[in-house]
């Protein structure tokens, strides 16, 4: 499932919408492989006008803890998510650029850095939330808060029901 929230609109001076056009894209990247899968639809979309990728890798310290806390292990899963994520886009002959970013919530990180950088389009990779309750929410908070406060566009990349992803 893909979901796109779309805040802004492109217009052409006739009135008519215009295709939009992607020339740098963010993707929050995590040490779960599943983050990684946003990458292609990213490269796809950033392809044509030959954009680039930025990775955001988010490490996430609790209130307690002070942003410079040591965070070793966290800090290599970031190296290596973010070389992993250079090599996918380099392949696709798109430029790439990977943050490493501490804070102490996530979804306000992505979106500093959305309007920091001044992304034209988030796309992330995210699990839907199995419930049985009606009108339970599909996503984490994290997703929620980057779908509803994102300066851009959000594009939200979901593994197919059933696949080698789901439940975990």
């Amino acid at each position: 499932m893909t979901l796109v929230r779309d805040r802004a609109r492109v217009h052409l001076h006739s009135g008519a919408e215009a295709e939009p056009v992607y020339r740098r894209i963010l993707v929050p990247l995590s040490a779960d492989p599943e983050s990684l899968h946003a990458l292609p639809s990213a490269c796809s979309l950033a392809a044509p006008d030959r954009g680039s990728l930025v990775g955001v890798f988010v490490i996430e310290l609790p209130t307690e803890l002070p942003l410079e806390a040591h965070m070793f292990d966290a800090e290599r899963r970031a190296r290596e998510a973010l070389e992993h994520a250079r090599a996918e886009v380099e392949a696709w002959g798109l430029r790439f650029s990977g943050r490493l970013v501490r804070a102490h919530g996530a979804a306000e990180a992505i979106i500093a850095e959305a309007e920091r950088l001044t992304v034209d389009l988030i796309v992330l990779a995210a699990r839907r939330r199995p419930s049985r309750r009606l009108h339970a929410p599909l996503f984490d908070a994290v997703v929620r808060d980057v779908l509803a406060d994102a300066p851009c566009r959000v594009m939200v990349i979901t593994p197919p029901p059933g696949g080698a992803d789901d439940g975990h």
